[in-house]
């Protein structure tokens, strides 16, 4: 119980480093990793009954950065794809037509983006699909008036609705807690209804406290004539 209650602490305090940039991702990452080693008692050096290594000298920085790999290389194409969508003009075409024709109705267009992000990410999974489909819903959004905080967490929570019916999801998931994939779908449906109500909440109280103040395509009232 202590132990848990320790990694959560110590869970929380880095996220909250990270998060308000007082210590770099690159550095708070592996610095949560051993932290929570540590909490849990795994040792520096060591190897089970069987021989292999279990410190988290071994386990955690040293194969550790082979697993995040695949992350790594899915954020530099990432960035590649970002910035050959701006240098040929992708980007500024996609905000000034979405500008254009929903700047007048951005709740419309924000909850036509949710669910196109959720059927999206149905069978989408990984880094480089967020960072592919962010790099134009983002844009979208705040084009529309959406401030970039408020977008950035309808954008996860959307993402995060469709990734609830994701079957590659599901078979991960089964093989991982020994599951029928029938009781992860049982499973899933609730999650599914639960994270739906979330993100229209969040939409609604967003546009609520904020309104259309932010978009530069929002529609100007007429100034009062002098006389």
């Amino acid at each position: 119980m202590l132990q848990g209650s320790l990694i959560i602490v110590a869970f929380v305090i880095i996220a909250a480093l990270m998060m308000t940039k007082k210590i770099p991702t690159l550095l708070a990452l592996p610095l949560m990793a051993v932290v929570i080693c540590i909490i849990a008692g795994v040792p520096a050096v060591g190897v089970d009954a069987e021989g292999n290594s279990i410190g988290w000298l071994q386990t955690v920085l040293e194969n550790g950065t082979v697993r995040m790999g695949s992350a790594i290389m899915a954020v530099i194409f990432g960035a590649w794809l970002g910035q050959l969508m701006n240098k040929t003009g992708v980007t500024e075409n996609i905000i000034k037509k979405s500008a254009e024709l929903g700047g007048d109705r951005p709740l419309i267009v924000t909850l036509i983006m949710v669910v196109a992000c959720a059927v999206l990410f149905t069978t989408l999974s990984g880094l480089g699909s967020i960072i592919m489909v962010g790099s134009i819903v983002l844009p979208i959004l705040i084009s529309v008036g959406v401030p970039a905080m408020s977008a950035a967490c309808i954008f996860l929570m959307a993402f995060t609705c469709g990734l609830t019916f994701n079957i590659a999801n599901w078979k991960t998931f089964s093989s991982l807690f020994s599951l029928d994939i029938e009781q992860i779908k049982g499973f899933e449906i609730y999650m599914l209804a639960a994270t739906a109500v979330a993100t229209l909440i969040l939409v609604f109280v967003e546009f609520k406290r904020n309104g259309v103040k932010f978009a530069f395509s929002a529609p100007v009232s007429e100034p009062t004539p002098t006389k």
